[in-house]
């Protein structure tokens, strides 16, 4: 995942990053390092645990997959994945959580 909001990692080594339950934030999964030379991603669909956390838009730039999120409940835990396939025909996906808060801490 790329470093725009601030992930981190637990004692399991589960991804996730705080987001202020108010905030409208766009994440994002740099696959340069994955895709093999000369592939690309063809397809990327985002999808998220519950409707408290709402997808408002998706794209693939170059070779991220980009999603922008709002909404969910002070409180609780989602579960985004990202799911994509390459030209070449490979697929894969990658799962990060999103703990909402009401204030982020320093």
């Amino acid at each position: 995942m790329s470093a725009r909001n601030g992930f981190k990692y637990d004692a399991v080594r589960r991804m996730w990053v705080a987001e202020k339950v108010a905030g409208t934030l766009d994440y994002s999964h740099d696959w340069k390092l994955w895709l093999a030379a000369g592939d690309s991603l063809q397809s990327s669909v985002w999808t998220v645990d519950s409707n408290e956390l709402t997808i408002v838009t998706q794209a693939i730039d170059g070779k991220e997959s980009v999603v922008w999120l709002q909404g969910g409940v002070v409180g609780r835990t989602y579960k985004v994945t990202n799911s994509i396939v390459t030209v070449m025909g490979r697929s894969t996906k990658r799962v990060f959580e999103i703990r909402v808060v009401e204030h982020l801490s320093g």
